[in-house]
């Protein structure tokens, strides 16, 4: 086995097909991910979808979504409170329901979050473990 070496030891076509190889695996995440938020029904008004971004700088790649619901889409959340009248709206959406079965559907998801949270719907971590085994 070889030697690690930093980065300045090392010839820089290898440092650049390198940087090739991480931009691919860093697009192929991207997309996977972006492919995972619709397939979860994660994206409502289309905001998470646009809010992820991947940064590229030579040799260091780095994939965000800045969309303030991301994390607790991501990672789920632990039990809290949750007014309906802030989830009418997406029901609406999402369900297509007329305002008064709206609210009434409202109020039942408020009450599950409240006891249980919500499930992770990991759109990026997926993407990732999905990544490793193509490209490891």
């Amino acid at each position: 086995m070889g030697e690690i070496k930093k980065p300045d030891e090392v010839e820089p076509e290898v440092l650049k097909e390198l940087d090739e190889k991480l931009n691919l695996i860093a697009d192929f995440i991207f997309t996977k991910s972006q492919e995972n938020i619709v397939a979860n029904g994660s994206s409502d008004t289309g905001f998470l979808l646009r809010s992820g971004q991947v940064i590229k700088t030579f040799l260091e790649k780095r994939i965000q979504y800045i969309a303030p619901h991301a994390p607790f889409i991501e990672y789920g959340t632990h039990p809290h409170p949750v007014g309906a009248n802030k989830l009418v709206g997406w029901v609406r959406r999402k369900l297509g329901l007329a305002d008064k079965e709206a609210m009434s559907v409202a109020y039942a998801i408020a009450n599950k979050i409240r006891v249980e949270g919500t499930d992770p719907q990991s759109f990026l971590r997926n993407a990732r473990d999905i990544a490793i085994q193509k490209y490891l």
